[in-house]
């Protein structure tokens, strides 16, 4: 069997009461929504998971076993996932301490640790009173941790917060306190600088970038900063108040307040804008050409984008409240890593308590 998932997107007539059991369902490839071995799928509503036939792809020899199908929304048609699905995605959890519930607002993968950046909140008085990175290994064991709330180094406060992991540092969106903090692996302070209302940051081309938020909510225009590695500043343009934001071929994606991203060179100048039709944007990451975004408060789904047109493949996903890969409470922070030989999507299920790895 191939390593790959193969999934079509076809009518049922009766999708609730499709039986492929006695017979194998043959679709080919041209009726294909996507074949890649990085392919998401869009589990809404599952079916049936036992005797669900065999996908043949153009009239071919080979035939790969159905795997999952699914339908999408309450509409006719489903979504059929075929081919070597196993461990095609899993659940990462951060520690809670006792009387507490982690949740775990910003990740990153970086030399096969998952470094987590968790508050918890305290289950009496419902208050956030710890911020802290926790560092886990890939068999979801604790190999470390590091911080504490408050406006000291090596201590974090605010949940619309970002981490990021370049040449074995660690730079910190450090939201409430307004300002990055850099620190070693280990988590020993390393420097700071201030950037008002702060909510992301990434290293790209030897420079930080960090956009920033109005916490008002009001739809205002905020500062998008350029730094060195050392903290002097570079650069700064006006920008919509931004969430979270992402670099790809030296354009900057920004997830703004008002259903868009607007994009922009590293100078600072506009590009254009990117309609996003399900509400604001709290998580965003592109890779090769796929632009992710994560909505939180509205819909509670991931869409996924073509970076170029502007054009949206698909989104997923629906409010719940358990471990189910479809379910999500507060989607937030978005990457592609790594992971067991192929690039996942790794995202932030907030209040969930998860961080879920799709392929």
């Amino acid at each position: 069997m191939m390593d790959l998932i193969f999934m079509a997107k076809i009518t049922i007539k009766e999708p609730k009461g499709i039986d492929v059991s006695k017979s194998s369902l043959l679709i080919d490839q041209n009726n294909a929504r996507h074949t890649s071995n990085i392919s998401i799928n869009n589990p809404i509503k599952a079916i049936t998971n036992e005797g669900l036939g065999y996908v043949r792809q153009n009239n071919n020899s080979l035939i790969e076993k159905v795997v999952s199908i699914f339908q999408i929304g309450e509409s006719e048609e489903m979504l059929v996932v075929a081919g070597d699905a196993q461990k095609y995605w899993e659940i990462f959890t951060p520690v809670s301490d006792d009387g507490y519930l982690a949740q775990c607002f910003s990740h990153f993968i970086y030399l096969n640790k998952i470094y987590m950046y968790v508050g918890q909140i305290n289950l009496t008085t419902f208050e956030y009173d710890k911020y802290e990175i926790q560092v886990k290994n890939f068999d979801n064991q604790l190999l470390d941790r590091f911080g504490a709330k408050g406006s000291g180094n090596v201590e974090f406060n605010g949940q619309i917060a970002n981490i990021w992991i370049d040449s074995d540092k660690i730079y910190v969106a450090d939201s409430r306190n307004g300002r990055v903090q850099k620190l070693d692996l280990d988590g020993t302070y390393d420097t700071q600088w201030a950037v008002e209302g702060i909510t992301g940051v990434q290293v790209y081309d030897g420079k930080v970038y960090e956009c920033s938020y109005a916490y008002s909510g009001d739809y205002v225009s905020m500062p998008f900063y350029i730094h060195s590695l050392t903290g002097t500043l570079i650069n700064s343009f006006t920008a919509t108040s931004t969430r979270c934001f992402t670099i790809n071929n030296d354009i900057i994606f920004l997830g703004c307040i008002g259903e868009n991203i607007n994009k922009y060179s590293l100078a600072g100048v506009y590009q254009g804008t990117i309609i996003t039709p399900h509400g604001d944007s709290s998580g965003i990451t592109s890779w090769n050409n796929i632009l992710y975004t994560s909505n939180p408060e509205t819909e509670f789904n991931i869409s996924k984008f073509n970076i170029t047109t502007g054009e949206e493949i698909f989104s997923y996903g629906t409010l719940g409240y358990t471990g189910a890969i479809n379910q999500f409470y507060y989607p937030s922070a978005l990457r592609v890593f790594l992971y067991n030989g192929s690039y996942r999507l790794w995202i932030a299920d907030v209040y969930n308590g998860l961080i879920k790895t799709i392929l």
